[in-house]
């Protein structure tokens, strides 16, 4: 009997308790949450101000354009495709 207590209380000494897990573990996840909140804020605001580059680049350079429909990713593949070709450019001009 006395064996029986005494492994009953060892187990219970050692089990932890679910309540406090569950607290632990819903912190956690308000914290990742939180993480990936701003994440997401942060890389919004990046999205917007690349977005207002490319439309000012766009409007002040609109003769870059000057084949192309009024779509945004159709300037922006026509941007990037232009800055390869003057990347090219400059890689021949440094030979």
């Amino acid at each position: 009997m006395k064996e029986r207590v005494k492994l009953l209380e060892d187990i219970e000494k050692n089990t932890p308790i679910p309540i406090q897990t569950k607290e632990n573990q819903i912190q956690t996840d308000d914290d990742e949450h939180e993480k990936i909140l701003d994440m997401n804020k942060s890389l919004t605001s990046t999205l917007e101000t690349i977005k207002d580059k490319c439309q000012g680049v766009i409007m002040e350079r609109s003769d870059l354009f000057s084949d192309i429909d009024e779509e945004t990713s159709e300037y922006l593949d026509c941007l990037i495709s232009s800055i390869k070709t003057q990347t090219s450019h400059i890689a021949e001009l440094q030979k």
